[in-house]
C-alpha cells in the first residue's frame, strides 16, 4: 500500500469523477484505485476473527472520506445518474466498492423515496456478509428515516414481517439505528414497530431487543418507562420479565422502582 498523499488522492478522485456519468468506467477506474492502495499483505488474523464472505481491500480511511467529501455535490446534482451508478458498483465484489453503492444510495435521496426503498429492500439479504448488512443498514437508511419517516417505517415493516429470522434481526438493527440518530423524531412508530416483538419475544432476538430497549431509554426514559410499564401490563412471557430486568440499569433510579414494583409481582 503507497504510503497516504492526500493532494495526490485529490487529484486521482478529481479524474474519478470524470466517470460519474459512465458507470461502467467509473466502476473499473474505483476499482484501479482502490487497488493501488490495498493492503494486500494484511493478514486476516489482524483484523477479523471471521473470514469474511467477500473481499476487501482495506483501505486507508484518508482515501475513503475524500471520495465521499468529491462525491456528496454530484450526487446532489445528479441524483437520477447517482441511483445508477449505485446499481453498477453494488454489482461489484469487493466490500468497499458495494459500500460506495449504499454511501451514493444515502445521499441520492429527491423528492420521491421510492427508487432508494425499493434498493434497500432488495439490496438487504439473508446471505449478505454481515459487515456489509451493518453497513447498510446504519448508513444505507439514514436520510431515508429522517427525510421520509413513513417509507422507512413501511420498509422496516417489511424487514420485520420476514419469514427468515436473519432479515427480521436486521430489521430491529435498523429501528435500534434510527432510535440513535437524533434526526428521527416519531418514536411513537417506533414503540407501534417493535411491541409485538417485546411483548411475545424469542430468544433468538434477546440481544437486538436488549440493545433495542436500552437505545430508547437513553433516548427518552420516561416514554419509554411508560411504554415498558404497558408491556408488563400485558405480557406473560417470563423472557418479557428478563429483558427488562436486563435493561434495568438505563433508567433512572425512579423508572427502575417503578418497573421492578411490576416485575417482583
Amino acid at each position: 500500500m503507497p504510503a497516504v498523499d492526500l493532494p495526490r488522492i485529490k487529484r486521482q478522485i478529481h479524474d474519478l469523477m470524470d466517470y460519474f456519468h459512465a458507470p461502467a468506467a467509473f466502476r473499473r477506474e474505483i476499482n484501479h484505485l482502490f487497488f493501488n492502495y490495498a493492503h494486500h499483505a494484511l493478514n486476516f488474523s489482524d483484523y477479523s476473527k471471521r473470514k469474511p464472505l467477500i473481499p476487501s481491500y482495506h483501505l486507508p480511511a484518508p482515501l475513503v472520506r475524500q471520495l465521499e467529501i468529491d462525491l456528496k455535490p454530484i450526487i446532489n446534482q445528479y441524483s437520477q445518474a447517482a441511483l445508477a451508478l449505485a446499481d453498477e458498483l453494488w454489482q461489484d465484489s469487493y466490500i468497499e466498492v458495494q459500500k460506495t453503492a449504499i454511501f451514493i444510495l444515502n445521499a441520492a435521496l429527491s423528492d420521491n423515496p421510492a427508487p432508494i426503498r425499493e434498493r434497500l429492500e432488495t439490496w438487504l439479504t439473508p446471505e449478505m456478509d454481515n459487515d456489509l448488512a451493518a453497513y447498510l443498514i446504519t448508513q444505507g437508511t439514514k436520510n431515508l428515516s429522517t427525510s421520509f419517516p413513513k417509507a422507512w417505517e413501511k420498509m422496516v415493516d417489511v424487514w420485520l414481517d420476514q419469514k427468515q429470522p436473519k432479515m427480521t434481526a436486521f430489521g430491529l438493527q435498523a429501528v435500534i439505528e434510527s432510535v440513535k440518530n437524533p434526526n428521527y423524531s416519531n418514536l411513537p412508530n417506533i414503540f407501534r414497530l417493535v411491541s409485538p416483538f417485546i411483548q411475545e419475544p424469542q430468544s433468538i432476538f434477546r440481544h437486538e431487543l436488549e440493545l433495542l430497549i436500552t437505545a430508547l431509554a437513553e433516548r427518552s426514559p420516561t416514554e419509554t418507562g411508560f411504554f415498558i410499564l404497558q408491556i408488563l401490563a400485558l405480557s406473560s412471557s417470563k423472557l418479557t420479565r428478563r429483558l427488562v430486568k436486563n435493561c434495568l440499569p438505563a433508567f433512572s433510579q425512579t423508572i427502575q422502582q417503578e418497573l421492578q414494583l411490576i416485575l417482583t409481582d
